[in-house]
């Protein structure tokens, strides 16, 4: 009987969730990661526990290796994720494990191993890749692992980096224009990219529509949320950065109502004394 219901409501939710402009049978097919999901719990119903709330799961191990400069908690996150798609492959697990790859980069980052930063970011790509279809938000999460990868290249090869995540985040947005993390990626590709090079210039309207847009399309325990406190931050920076302070100023107090407990946010509140 679930699985009927699935069925049926199954339209209903492809629907809700995308509703670009063109409302193509490519979008349905390719954006049916919430099916695919529950196809998936209806024949594991006690194994999917470590995809509930994954990802606070991943943040608290990436808080924790951060913390202690031990590897040891991210790695375990990532093999679990790991373990339980060899068990039942599902494209919403590989979705973690490329999520999880990402925040182990910033780790090694963090300890100064660029070597093995940028061998989590090919193995995020990677994880990625081995999705049958890929949907919105895997695409922009592509796009935001491309993006951290761009200080391990150099001149043209930069270059190609940046175009692969301009492009990677359009196809995010075409697949769903309200997709908070594909205008985020492209906000941050924007503000990082020096002036001489054509930076800057696109990065507020990028970052405005980021926020403007909800954390998650369809409310799920299971999807991501990241990227809104981020957009807030950069914009914020930007603002700062082109000496408009009241802008700075009116953004500081929507960012702050809405993550109080930022650190990152609320450290901004010094600079626009």
């Amino acid at each position: 009987m679930r699985y009927l219901l699935l069925l049926f409501f199954a339209p209903f939710v492809f629907m809700t969730q995308y509703s670009c402009s063109s409302a193509s049978a490519k979008t349905t097919s390719i954006d049916n990661t919430l099916v695919e999901f529950n196809t998936y719990k209806e024949s594991n119903p006690q194994s999917d526990s470590v995809l509930v709330n994954i990802e606070s799961k991943v943040e608290n191990a990436f808080i924790k290796s951060i913390s202690t400069n031990e590897m040891s908690h991210i790695e375990d996150m990532y093999n679990n994720l790991k373990d339980l798609d060899k068990e039942k492959p599902n494209d919403l697990i590989k979705y973690w494990m490329a999520y999880t790859a990402y925040k182990q980069a910033i780790c090694y980052i963090k300890t100064g191993d660029k070597k093995n930063s940028e061998a989590m970011c090919d193995r995020g790509v990677t994880d990625l890749n081995e999705k049958e279809k890929m949907n919105s938000e895997d695409f922009a999460l592509m796009s935001h692992i491309l993006s951290f990868s761009i200080q391990f290249q150099s001149g043209l090869g930069a270059a190609s980096v940046s175009k692969k995540v301009k492009k990677n985040a359009e196809k995010a947005l075409k697949l769903n224009d309200k997709n908070l993390r594909a205008y985020f990626v492209l906000g941050s590709n924007d503000f990082y990219t020096p002036e001489k090079y054509g930076g800057g210039k696109k990065t507020e309207e990028y970052l405005t529509k980021a926020i403007a847009c909800d954390k998650q399309v369809i409310k799920s325990e299971y999807f991501p949320s990241w990227g809104k406190d981020s957009a807030y931050e950069l914009l914020i920076k930007h603002y700062i950065k082109k000496k408009e302070i009241e802008k700075a100023k009116e953004t500081f107090r929507e960012a702050i109502k809405e993550f109080p407990n930022n650190y990152m946010i609320s450290q901004l509140a010094q600079k626009l004394i």
